[in-house]
């Protein structure tokens, strides 16, 4: 399955702003665009959850509640 968040290229775009000065909330800032890769298929382009390493995982290993 194509990654939905990529769109199956990898990447997805970042924007990071730097504002000079010893107050880093205080203006004007300035932004710089770039491409990261995608947290969500790490890359690849196809999504699989078993990569995905944005998903909680902490009871993947806990077994069935009893009825």
């Amino acid at each position: 399955m194509t990654c939905p968040w990529c769109h199956g290229s990898g990447y997805t775009p970042r924007a990071l702003a730097h504002c000079v000065g010893p107050d880093p909330f205080r203006g004007p800032a300035e932004t710089v665009h770039r491409a990261g890769q995608c947290p969500h298929c790490r890359g690849g382009g196809t999504y699989e959850s078993a990569l995905d390493p944005t998903l909680d995982r902490t009871h993947d290993d806990d077994p069935p509640p009893a009825p």
